[in-house]
């Protein structure tokens, strides 16, 4: 028999399937599908652990992204901070380099005639002026705002009550 089988299928007669039959050979069995012995409340489970194991990469993945959205912002924030330093300095440098200038325009306003001294107030912004009024002597400042006019006058006071200069 094992010639004639042999012989039917060499000359493609036979499928292996069949000689395995004919033999009384068992074929091998396809391996076991996992989700095939389980019952409905198993696969439900699996299906939800599933899910659940989707779910926590996708948690993963957003933390990642957040952590370096945090460390964008933490980066921002110190540039930030810095440039804020930075003009911080710059505008005290500044501060100090009008007060300066103030000062020497209020020491020449000291030593000017009180009515040239009131006409050169009123014509500068009442805001320049009022950083400037405190710097003058109070002998030559109450001459020269005696000088000036109200209405200047009145908007210069209004500024030194508001800013406290």
């Amino acid at each position: 028999m094992g010639v004639i089988l042999g012989t039917a299928a060499v000359k493609g007669q036979l499928s292996a399937d069949a000689i395995k039959r004919i033999a009384g050979i068992e074929a091998e069995p396809p391996p076991p599908d996992p989700n095939a012995n389980l019952g409905p409340l198993a696969q439900t489970r699996k299906a939800q652990q599933e899910k659940w194991a989707a779910w926590q990469r996708e948690l993963a993945d957003r933390e990642a992204r957040r952590d370096q959205r945090e460390q964008l912002l933490d980066q921002t924030l110190a540039e930030i901070t810095k440039m804020r330093e930075e003009v911080m300095e710059a505008m005290e440098a500044l501060d100090e380099e009008q007060v300066a200038a103030l000062t020497d325009i209020a020491k020449s306003m000291e030593k000017m005639d009180p009515k040239n001294a009131a006409v050169d107030l009123e014509a500068m912004e009442p805001e320049k002026a009022a950083r400037l009024v405190p710097l003058i002597k109070t002998s030559s400042r109450g001459k020269i705002l005696d000088e000036m006019n109200a209405d200047a006058r009145n908007q210069i006071n209004e500024v030194l009550q508001a800013k406290k200069y």
